[in-house]
């Protein structure tokens, strides 16, 4: 019989299966990768955005990132080790108390070369952080008009000579005129700084400002 045949029988089930795609789209293998990757991306960005968070706000607040042992696998199970390991490694385990699921299955199963919690990670969040800042502040210079640059010399403890720049401007925010005062780099110098002085600012003015701003 025809309907025996096992052609029929697999042009029938190619038929249902059709319709069944036509009717539910979800059950298109090509929308299940789709939907698996959407989720996959969703899951990644809910890590990293509680890694980044972690360490904003110790930057916020100016709390020292890391303590005497800081390397290896953070326990998900939010073992506090005997050995102090840091602010921003204890954080993660305060973020995983609070119910933080996600954090606590990327710690457990990621593999040890990306679990983005090392200081490599941590360095780079921050530069990245630093960028966005210096970017913010430049707008608003920007729109200023009038701004100057400040520069102080200063040696640290190894007497390593160092400059810190200052920019100097109007804020306008809501029709008030706010004098700021935003540093926007810290340079290292080499040798006497008075010869170099003014070298290093324009180098820095340059890196720092569009050109089509306004002048100083």
């Amino acid at each position: 019989m025809h309907d025996k045949s096992v052609y029929h029988q697999t042009s029938a089930a190619r038929a249902a299966e059709f319709i069944a795609r036509r009717h539910r789209p979800e059950l298109d293998v090509a929308v299940q990768v789709q939907t698996a990757s959407e989720r996959e991306v969703e899951r990644n960005r809910a890590i990293i955005s509680a890694i980044v968070d972690t360490v904003k706000l110790l930057a916020i607040q100016n709390i020292s990132f890391r303590g005497h042992r800081d390397d290896g696998r953070i326990d998900a199970a939010c073992v506090f080790p005997d050995d102090n390991d840091g602010n921003f490694r204890t954080l993660l385990r305060y973020r995983i108390q609070s119910g933080d699921r996600a954090l606590q299955q990327h710690l457990a199963n990621a593999p040890g070369n990306a679990q983005y919690t090392s200081k490599q990670v941590q360095n780079g969040i921050l530069v990245d952080m630093a960028a966005l800042v210096k970017e913010d502040i430049v707008r608003r210079v920007g729109e200023s008009g009038v701004w100057a640059l400040l520069a102080d010399e200063t040696t640290d403890c190894s007497n390593r000579e160092q400059m810190a720049l200052v920019v100097r401007y109007i804020d306008i925010r809501q029709g008030e005129l706010i004098v700021r005062e935003d540093p926007i780099g810290l340079v290292d110098g080499c040798g006497h700084f008075a010869p170099s002085l003014k070298a290093l600012n324009c180098e820095c003015l340059a890196l720092t400002w569009p050109a089509s701003s306004p002048q100083c």
